[in-house]
């Protein structure tokens, strides 16, 4: 069973005489009804419906020269298909191998999985093969979003397997051996989770959209923060580094020590001890001394 965007169903209904491709609207009513012949057009296996509903993959199995063959036939119920025999758009047999998944990734874009590979189309009123890509080991599981087609497939030497993405265009984006168990496999954004039940595995992804995010970043200003950041720091190391120099510099070169010291006599000395021109050092602290001021004050002055 097929669901679109817009709520049209596909389904392979079985009778007693022979399976019919059925397609219903939202409402449950019959939009498509197509009677298959197995012994002409083979078994339906798999089927996939647009996101729009008006373009239907089914994919046939059947017997051919004593092998088993797959017939992939594209039905389209829009205007592209009105005119052709049974609203068939395109087709193509895989002789000796099944096309055992079928699946669309946008409005245009459409994926067949077989037993060694898979193959891109591109269009939904005369589908044309994009892209081919062969295997030269088992597939053991196939997942999907609109961006990436996924799988996992059995390792070459034979121990534990390998998960690999592939783009629209058909080019591996990322690949990874590992070795563990699994039911089943879906992939989410970015990240491909295996689970079987009960343990489940999750395997983030580090690709392209890690970079965009990265850019991303850097506009809405997290390069401009760091910047930010070390130059405080930068700043706070260099007044600590500075700052005795300046004040040796400043008591070496300037006057400002003996201003301080003269105005400070000034203000605190008695008048008696002022106004002497030479005053004594014993004199002087014993003033000091005897001032009310606070201690680390008389400190510095003594």
């Amino acid at each position: 069973m097929s669901i679109s965007t817009n709520g049209i169903v596909a389904a392979v209904l079985k009778d007693e005489v022979s399976p019919k491709v059925m397609c219903y609207d939202s409402t449950g009513n019959i939009l498509v009804e197509n009677k298959v012949s197995a012994a002409k057009d083979g078994y339906p296996v798999e089927i996939a419906l647009s996101n729009d509903g008006t373009t239907l993959i089914v994919s046939y199995l059947h017997v051919q020269s004593g092998a088993l063959a797959s017939n992939v036939v594209y039905y389209n119920f829009g205007d592209a298909g009105r005119e052709e025999k049974n609203n068939q758009v395109a087709g193509e047999s895989y002789t000796g191998q099944i096309v055992p998944s079928a699946f669309f990734m946008d409005d245009e874009t459409s994926v067949l999985v077989g037993e060694s590979g898979f193959y891109i189309y591109e269009g939904t009123d005369k589908p044309k093969l994009k892209k081919e890509v062969k295997f030269d080991t088992e597939i053991k599981s196939v997942y999907h979003t609109e961006k990436y087609i996924g799988f996992v497939l059995k390792a070459k030497d034979k121990k534990g397997y390998e998960i690999c993405l592939y783009n629209q265009k058909g080019q591996r984006t990322m690949s990874k051996k590992f070795q563990g168990d699994y039911a089943h496999v879906k992939m989410v954004g970015e990240t491909v989770m295996m689970y079987d039940g009960v343990n489940c595995c999750i395997a983030v992804i580090v690709m392209a959209i890690f970079v965009i995010s990265i850019c991303n970043g850097y506009r809405k200003g997290f390069f401009r923060l760091c910047v930010s950041f070390a130059a405080t720091i930068f700043t706070v190391i260099l007044v600590s580094i500075l700052t005795p120099h300046v004040g040796e510099a400043i008591m070496k070169w300037t006057s400002v020590d003996e201003v301080i010291e003269k105005n400070c006599m000034e203000i605190f000395a008695p008048a008696e001890i002022a106004e002497k021109e030479d005053v004594s050092l014993q004199e002087q602290i014993q003033t000091i001394e005897q001032a009310e001021l606070p201690e680390f004050f008389k400190q510095i002055l003594l």
